[in-house]
This record gives C-alpha cells, structure tokens and sequence, in this order.
C-alpha cells in the first residue's frame, strides 16, 4: 500500500472515529435525561463542540490564531468572532531559542 493510500485510509479511520465518539456522548446524553424533556439541544451541542475544538487547536498550535485558523478551515476574522463569542483569551505564546533571553 502506497504512502497516499495509508493516508487515505488513516484519515477515513478517523472520520468513523469521531463518528463513533460523537454517537456514543450523543447516546448516553439522551439515555440519562431521566424523563427530561431535551430543550435547544442542537444550540447545546454545537456551542460546545466548537468551543472545546476552538480552544485544543489553539492548544496544539501554542496560541498560533493563524495556524489555528488554517487547521480549523476558517479565516482569521471569523475565529476571533468565535473567541470573542465564546470569551477565549488570548494566551501568550511560549517563548523559546534566543528571544526568551534576557539582553542586558
């Protein structure tokens, strides 16, 4: 199997992955309402997974909005929309190599 295919292939195990994790929360939300009748559940749903995926990509791109943006398919206007709405700070990125030390 070729590079490209691997890769195909590793991509389509993701997919069905989030699928799976995504069916399994949805499931067990529905399964423990208790008689409560769901209300704005899509609202609920979708304001929190954007929010947790906004903040690890931010995470994993060490604050890197651009980065972020990239990897999210949005534009640079768009996620600071969404960080505004969602109030997610602005971290400070790490400093590292030559402009962490200190020149006196």
């Amino acid at each position: 199997m070729s590079k490209k295919q691997k890769s195909k292939t590793s991509r389509g195990n993701d997919k069905l992955d989030v699928k799976r994790a995504i069916d399994m929360l949805l499931s067990d939300y529905f399964d423990n309402l208790n008689g409560q009748k769901p209300r704005n559940i899509h609202k609920l749903i979708i304001g929190y997974v954007e929010h947790r995926l906004i903040e690890n990509t931010l995470q994993r791109t060490n604050a890197n909005r651009s980065k972020a943006a990239e990897i999210l398919g949005l534009n640079r206007s768009t996620l600071r929309t969404k960080l505004e709405k969602y109030k997610i700070p602005p971290k400070p990125r790490k400093k590292s190599g030559r402009s962490a030390q200190r020149h006196d």
